[in-house]
């Protein structure tokens, strides 16, 4: 799910086949078709990439799904599983636009394709299969992906297990270490340029008895490596101890099942720290402090589920702590312990969990209620986080990692490029932590030069904060500012003027809040050289005969975007000029032919705002 077309509405994409019915009734394909065998596995019929209307669940464009199935014994078994291995997500892979990210296969043959979709169609931009790029890219695929521009060039890769593929398609490298289970990409050691890649490892002949590996994102070398002699399916890194720089990494060990307590947990350098490590399933930020919390649920054999729980690692004890229950509701995937989604819903950092009720009749949204000291921008306006959330529900589900590290000692992430498509809605804002309406402002400008364009500066120094500013001139409002409620932190806003003509302005400003309005002192501002200023007209006739230039400085003062030359009253030269400020200006002008007598000049500078004219100069011709 993901507005794929920039309209501002999300759309849904998923593989469909015959008698596949849409959210306005309509059915895909021969709504009589029932290709299941008598295993009941599907593997003949056509097969289908639907694009759906997010808001009403209308078909938009249905095409072929790439690659078909073809030989099922191709794609790693002859019965039927392994042919039916899918993972998709979302990739801007020319770093402005969304593609559509579907796959096929991981154990032997894999293939990616991409799609772009303009709100009518699906359009195939470029696929990778690994039978046309080589056998080195056989089998290299998770039962996951991840999008990260790992390479720095604005555009995403698609990280895909134990190999990586650029932006336009072709592969950027493999490192041969085969198909896994789990897969992490962030900033995992923020002494290492550039992101990492956490991952596990199934096949021991591949990885060479590596259970998990910690590699560089751009190039795939191995910084270091986990142990194992048999498949590792639970492998997971976040910043869990704030005694060590960057992510922990740890996955199990011992006889690997998928809730052993025993593995190896390491630092972002591959420091061993311990062998006892805390559940492999998820990662989630839920306290208040910059460490991530671990996602997992108390399984019951009997039903195939769990209760979904958040512990916080205690890294004295190397023992988890619960911190949190969803009783009431259950995960899903088995022993993977999978709440529906995961993800910061509600902006503040913090991750919400949606969780099904234990009889699947509703979803259940679950926030922290601890505070926290730490103001962050909301986690989705980061892109790897972001996309991360619309794969997370594929395959073997992930948690969502963000571009940068997020962690205890982190730097102050840069701020997100945002593009908006459309405009933005008005609406109410949610509550700052002001208790009371906004303390008084201080009004004050910059206008010391008395021309028509300057600033005027709402300060608050103290107390409680509003939300918004809105300023007015003689009375009029002229635009309002959203402001951030960092009660009972300073506040200021600046409001633009520009073309304003002589004359007097009377300024007020309107702090508003949850809990009320607050007007400042009003700020009266005099304008009283928005005219140019005079110019001074010289000329250089000193042998008396007809031809002679005329000169117009303007030494210092408002600048003009126009001169006008008057001889005798007509107008004889008119000439653009540049504003700058208060920096001197000249213009020119040369007359020829003028007869015996005295001729009358006068120039005249003009701006937006008004004019000014020189003082008379006449000039004799007597030859």
């Amino acid at each position: 799910m993901f507005d794929l077309d920039g309209d501002g509405t999300a759309e849904v994409a998923m593989k469909t086949a015959d008698a596949t019915v849409d959210g306005a009734g309509t059915v895909i394909g021969d709504a009589a078709a029932d290709h299941r065998n008598s295993s009941g596995y599907v593997l003949a019929g056509p097969e289908f990439l639907t694009v759906f209307d997010g808001a009403t669940g209308a078909a938009v464009d249905t095409i072929d799904y790439t690659p078909p199935r073809g030989n099922v014994g191709a794609w790693g078994d002859t019965y039927g599983n392994r042919v039916d291995r899918f993972l998709a997500g979302v990739a801007y892979l020319d770093g402005q636009h969304p593609s559509l990210v579907v796959s096929r296969g991981y154990y032997t043959r894999a293939v990616v394709a991409t799609y772009d979709f303009d709100g009518t169609s699906l359009t195939p931009r470029w696929t990778f299969d690994s039978d046309v790029e080589g056998s080195q890219y056989r089998g290299q695929g998770n039962h996951n992906l991840s999008v990260a521009d790992v390479d720095g060039d604005q555009k995403d890769e698609i990280v895909f297990g134990s190999m990586t593929i650029d932006d336009d398609g072709t592969a950027l490298y493999t490192t041969g270490l085969g198909h896994g289970d789990a897969l992490h990409v962030s900033d995992l050691d923020p002494s290492h340029p550039g992101l990492e890649v956490f991952a596990a490892h199934e096949d021991m002949a591949s990885s060479r008895n590596r259970g998990a590996t910690f590699r560089d994102a751009a190039t795939g070398t191995v910084l270091w490596s986990i142990p194992a002699t048999r498949d590792t399916g639970r492998a997971a890194a976040g910043d869990i101890d704030p005694r060590h720089p960057g992510a922990e990494g740890w996955a199990v060990g011992g006889d690997a099942a998928w809730n052993s307590p025993v593995g190896e947990l390491r630092t972002a350098k591959g420091e061993l720290l311990s062998t006892s490590i805390p559940a492999a399933n998820f990662l989630t930020w839920w306290d208040g402090d910059l460490l991530r919390e671990i996602g997992d649920h108390d399984y019951s054999e009997a039903t195939g589920a769990g209760v979904p729980t958040i512990d916080k690692w205690n890294w004295e004890t190397s023992q988890p702590e619960e911190v949190y229950r969803a009783t009431g509701t259950l995960t899903s995937n088995s022993t993977k312990g999978n709440v529906a989604l995961q993800a910061d819903l509600f902006g503040d950092w913090r991750e919400e969990i949606v969780t099904r009720l234990d009889d699947s009749s509703a979803l259940r949204i679950a926030t922290t209620v601890d505070l926290t000291d730490h103001r962050l921008r909301t986690l989705q306006s980061d892109p790897v986080y972001r996309l991360g959330v619309a794969w997370q529900n594929t395959a073997y589900n992930q948690p969502p990692h963000t571009s940068y590290f997020l962690g205890e000692g982190m730097a102050t992430p840069p701020a997100p490029s945002i593009a908006y498509t459309q405009p933005l809605p008005v609406g109410d804002r949610v509550p700052g932590p002001a208790t009371g309406k906004p303390a008084a402002g201080v009004l004050s400008s910059d206008n010391w030069d008395g021309d028509g364009t300057f600033k005027v500066t709402m300060n608050q120094w103290w107390g409680q904060n509003a939300q918004s500013v809105t300023f007015y001139e003689n009375g009029v409002a002229l635009g309002t500012q959203d402001l951030l409620d960092a009660t009972p932190g300073a506040q200021s806003a600046t409001l633009q003027v520009a073309g304003r003509t002589n004359g007097t302005y009377v300024y007020t400003a309107v702090l508003t809040n949850q809990h009320g309005s607050t007007t400042t002192s009003a700020l009266t501002v005099t304008v009283d050289r928005a005219n140019p200023a005079t110019p001074v007209l010289s000329h250089d006739n000193w042998d008396g005969d007809g031809t002679y230039t005329l000169t117009t400085n303007l030494w210092w003062g408002t600048n003009a975007t126009e001169y006008r030359l008057y001889e005798d009253g007509v107008l004889i030269d008119t000439q653009s000029l540049v504003a700058n400020g208060f920096n001197a200006q000249q213009a020119v002008t040369t007359v020829t032919g003028r007869s015996a007598g005295t001729h009358v000049y006068r120039a005249e500078l003009s701006n937006p705002q008004g004019s000014s004219t020189s003082p008379e100069v006449k000039v004799k011709v007597t030859r």
